[in-house]
């Protein structure tokens, strides 16, 4: 299999941002003029598009697991996708409009019954890490919890 047919099934069973799909090309000891060909199709054709890619691994993740935005950077970068392309992104009315704070209710919600045992402050520490491993901010963090307590 050539390097544009192995990049065309990849991209059949999943998207790949461009800097994955080139390191899988790679991985396979294409020649670089092949991949260099295959990429350049691929991305001609629309078939690969960063923009698009980190918008649907952002939508997946807020049904999913939810991150903040912090971390969601992190894991896009991780994924290859340029700087330029997150600030415009993270500047789209669909993913600038997420509203952390209900993404991260929704988290403590999904994950307080595991700590219904555990006392007040315990439970609090414990909320307190899992939204900060989470990558939401400690002004969302504290908000969040503080309105959660209240009840």
């Amino acid at each position: 299999m050539n390097a544009k047919n192995y990049a065309l099934w990849l991209l059949g069973k999943r998207a790949y941002t461009q800097k994955r799909l080139r390191e899988k090309l790679e991985s396979k000891n294409y020649p670089q003029a092949d991949i260099d060909s295959a990429m350049k199709f691929c991305i001609d054709q629309g078939f690969i598009n960063d923009i698009e890619y980190a918008k649907s691994f952002i939508r997946t993740r807020d049904i999913c697991s939810p991150r903040g935005k912090h971390l969601l950077r992190l894991e896009l970068i991780k994924r290859g996708v340029s700087d330029e392309d997150l600030i415009e992104v993270f500047a789209d009315e669909e993913v600038a409009a997420r509203p952390e704070e209900e993404l991260a209710r929704e988290l403590i919600r999904r994950k307080t019954r595991q700590y219904d045992t555990l006392n007040k402050e315990k439970k609090y520490q414990r909320l307190f890490g899992l939204l900060a491993r989470r990558g939401f901010e400690i002004n969302t963090i504290r908000s969040v919890l503080d309105e959660y307590f209240r009840k």
